[in-house]
C-alpha cells in the first residue's frame, strides 16, 4: 500500500475510485454506444421511457446466443458482444437513475386461445391476484406507500410535504428492510 498523502485522502474521502476500472475495454463500448447512437438517437433513452424488457432481451441475445456459444464479433457492429451486454446495462443504470425506465420485468402475458383476448399481469398493479401475490405482497405495499409519499409531497403545498402518518413511516420503514422484499428484489 502506498503512504502517498494524496492518496489516503482520497481514500478517507470516499472518492470514487474510477482508477479501479479497467479503461481497455471501454473503447469498444464507446464505439458500441456510438452505433446505438446513430440508429436511435444519441442519449435518447433520457429523452425517451425505455423498457426494462427491451434490454433484458438485448443483453440475453448478446450474452446468451453470442458469446456463449464463441462467438467473440457481433455481425452487425463487429464488436465484441459483451461490449453490447455492458453498453445495455449502462444504459439501464442510467435510465434508472434518470427515471426514463419503465420497468416491466415481472409482466407476464397471458392469451385464450378462443377469443384472442391477451390477460397482463403486473404484480405492482392493484389488480394483480394469482398464486405469486403473497411472495409480492410487500413490494407491492412499499410502492403503493412510495406512491402516497411522492403523490403527497406534490399535492399538499404549505403542509407537512411528506404527509405519511406515523404508522405508515413504520410500515415502509419496516418492508424496507423485510426479508420478503429483499426476497423479492431479484424479480424486480
Amino acid at each position: 500500500m502506498s503512504d502517498n498523502p494524496k492518496m489516503i485522502a482520497a481514500q478517507k474521502a470516499g472518492k470514487v475510485p474510477f482508477e479501479r476500472i479497467p479503461f481497455g475495454p471501454l473503447a469498444a463500448v464507446a464505439r458500441v454506444m456510438a452505433t446505438g447512437g446513430d440508429k436511435y438517437g444519441i442519449r435518447n433513452f433520457l429523452l425517451d421511457e425505455i423498457k426494462a424488457s427491451t434490454y433484458l432481451g438485448a443483453i440475453g441475445r448478446h450474452a446468451f446466443l453470442e458469446w456463449s456459444l464463441g462467438v467473440d464479433e457481433d455481425k452487425d457492429s463487429g464488436e465484441h458482444p459483451l461490449a453490447h451486454v455492458i453498453a445495455c446495462c449502462l444504459i439501464v443504470l442510467d435510465s434508472i437513475e434518470h427515471g426514463s425506465l419503465i420497468d416491466d420485468r415481472l409482466v407476464q402475458e397471458s392469451k385464450d386461445p378462443e377469443t384472442g383476448k391477451v390477460k397482463r399481469y403486473d404484480p405492482l398493479d392493484d389488480e394483480f391476484d394469482d398464486k405469486l401475490s403473497d411472495f409480492f405482497a410487500p413490494l407491492k405495499r412499499h410502492k403503493q406507500l412510495s406512491d402516497k409519499l411522492l403523490d403527497r409531497a406534490l399535492n399538499m403545498p404549505g403542509h407537512d410535504p411528506i404527509g405519511l402518518t406515523a404508522e405508515e413511516w413504520t410500515e415502509l420503514e419496516s418492508l424496507h428492510r423485510s426479508e420478503s422484499l429483499r426476497a423479492a428484489q431479484p424479480y424486480c
